[in-house]
Order: C-alpha cells, then sequence, then structure tokens
C-alpha cells in the first residue's frame, strides 16, 4: 500500500454526503456542513452537521498524516467502535454514542461532544490542567473495563477496589455529579 490510495486521501464533503446518505443519516434535501477537526494523525476526523443535529465522522487512514510513509490496516477503525460500545456496555456515559458504521469505507459516525462541555483531557494534562477528580474518575472506568464485575454505576465506586478508591489511605474519593470521562 505504498503512495496514494484513495484511503489515504482526506475526505471531501461530497464524499461524506455520499457516505451518509448511504448509511441512511442523509436524505435528499437535508442541509450538510462539514467541519474538518485538528489532532486526527491517524484518522480524518469531521463535525458533521445535518440541519440542528451535530455528530462527528471517524475514517481511519491507511497511510498516517507524517512525514515518513508510515501505514496501518483501516479495519482498525472497526474495532475502536467494538471498543467504544463495550466501554459503553461497562460504564454508561463514558462514551460518546455510536449512531452509524460503514466497515467498508473504514469509517463511523458518532455523537458530536462540545469541547466547551467535554474538554479533552490529554490536552488539559499537557496544558498543565491537573485535577484530582478527572484521574480518580479515569481510574474508576479503567479499574471497571479491567474488572470482571461491573460496577453499580457514574459516581459509585461498586466493585473497585480500595487501593484505586483511597488515595494515601484517605476516605474514598467519588467523581463529582455528571462527570464524563472519554478514555
Amino acid at each position: 500500500m505504498r503512495g496514494s490510495t484513495p484511503r489515504a486521501n482526506p475526505l471531501t464533503e461530497g464524499e461524506i454526503g455520499a457516505v451518509l446518505g448511504r448509511i441512511g443519516l442523509l436524505a435528499s434535501g437535508d442541509r450538510l456542513r462539514c467541519v474538518p477537526l485538528d489532532g486526527g494523525v491517524s484518522s480524518d476526523i469531521w463535525r458533521i452537521e445535518i440541519g440542528a443535529r451535530k455528530y462527528c465522522l471517524k475514517r481511519a487512514l491507511a497511510q498516517l498524516k507524517v512525514s515518513q510513509i508510515w501505514e496501518a490496516p483501516i479495519e482498525r477503525n472497526d474495532a475502536e467502535w467494538k471498543w467504544l460500545a463495550e466501554a459503553e456496555a461497562i460504564w454508561p456515559g463514558s462514551a460518546p454514542r455510536l449512531v452509524a458504521q460503514d466497515r467498508n469505507a473504514g469509517l463511523f459516525v458518532m455523537e458530536y461532544l462540545d469541547p466547551d462541555r467535554y474538554p479533552n483531557w490529554k490536552s488539559q494534562l499537557r496544558d498543565g490542567i491537573l485535577r484530582e477528580e478527572t484521574a480518580v474518575a479515569v481510574a474508576e472506568r479503567l479499574v471497571a473495563r479491567s474488572t470482571p464485575r461491573r460496577p453499580a454505576g457514574p459516581g459509585s465506586l461498586g466493585s473497585i477496589p480500595a487501593s484505586v478508591s483511597t488515595l494515601s489511605g484517605s476516605s474514598p474519593i467519588w467523581s463529582p455529579p455528571g462527570a464524563s470521562i472519554l478514555i
């Protein structure tokens, strides 16, 4: 897969419209707006607006956006879809709502999470913004993912071991109500 392949080229608004029509999200006459989002090295990521509805479209790239030729299978997009579905099943509200998938095109559509309401934790860490409640909420979700028992739900430590639910032997730390951490 050397050089330029159709899946290595950026999507166009026309191609996005065709895919959205094929998967049933865009009807004839619907107003479509597509805005490319920053941050994707291995994927094309777009904010899609169909009328008042907002989505995020993510398509795996066969050739990554780096200076050297670096290739990866687009099937990883399907694995990400499945991982997000699993994360949501383990801890409802921990992942964006999945809307539609086109495995052949190596893409899926999920709900758009406004960064003003759902800040990017990686960006916060890079910028020196450290919040204990965020780290604890992430730890709760990671432990829930690796524990065969499902915790009681968001804001509850359920079956999480005491070593994770306390810091330095203090009383348990609870994530704030409504905390939504994407992991």
